[in-house]
């Protein structure tokens, strides 16, 4: 069998979701309700976060993307309740910026539309918890 995440239901058959990213380099994989999963993982040219099957076009952020005027220096994904992404597709993570700030953020898909809000989206908000001069 091939290395990878594999979806699928108690006593089906798994599916795989994700074979491209290297073996024993996925960390952190979470579903939500819609079947959809998230998964920090190592792509052998970048380790970032990602949201969908495809690490080549569903990136939410790495190390070393541009984040709030500055660059991602680290990041973690801290599971709230066991998860990090919803059932909207929204990913929080912690991040550690190349100039000193660090804090949590919220990554959302493009063209997300959320009950009573209208349209959001793509865009990450920030909560700032430290920052250092």
């Amino acid at each position: 069998p091939e290395w990878g995440i594999y979806t699928g239901g108690a006593g089906g058959t798994p599916t795989p979701y994700v074979t491209t990213v290297l073996p024993n380099m996925v960390f952190h994989p979470d579903i939500n309700n819609n079947g959809q999963v998230a998964y920090v993982a190592e792509t052998g040219s970048e380790t970032g976060i990602f949201a969908g099957p495809n690490p080549a076009t569903d990136k939410v952020i790495a190390i070393d993307d541009p984040l709030d005027g500055s660059t991602v220096y680290g990041f973690f994904v801290r599971q709230f309740n066991g998860h990090f992404f919803n059932d909207y597709g929204q990913v929080v993570f912690y991040a550690s910026l190349v100039d000193g700030r660090q804090g949590f953020y919220r990554a959302d898909p493009e063209g997300l539309e959320l009950p009573r809000e209208g349209t959001v989206g793509p865009s990450i908000n920030y909560l700032l918890l430290e920052e250092t001069p």
